[in-house]
């Protein structure tokens, strides 16, 4: 039950991130919910699959689709 729970605040806050790395696309200073978002996803990943690549992987991927536009 406590895996489920993590697994999905994990993916919350991983919704989260994406939303205010979409929000701040095209800013050179992100914004504070940008990088708590960001920093919160990355820790709830690693504690709970142990990566924290893959987060910072979707959100790179978004920040560089939305520079190309």
């Amino acid at each position: 039950m406590v895996d489920l729970m993590l697994v999905l605040l994990t993916i919350c806050f991983v919704i989260i991130a994406i939303y205010q790395a979409d929000k701040n696309k095209n800013k050179k200073n992100k914004s504070i919910s940008y990088k708590l978002s960001k920093t919160v996803a990355n820790i709830l990943n690693f504690v709970t699959f142990l990566d924290t690549r893959d987060v910072n992987n979707i959100i790179d991927d978004i920040e560089d689709k939305n520079n190309k536009d």
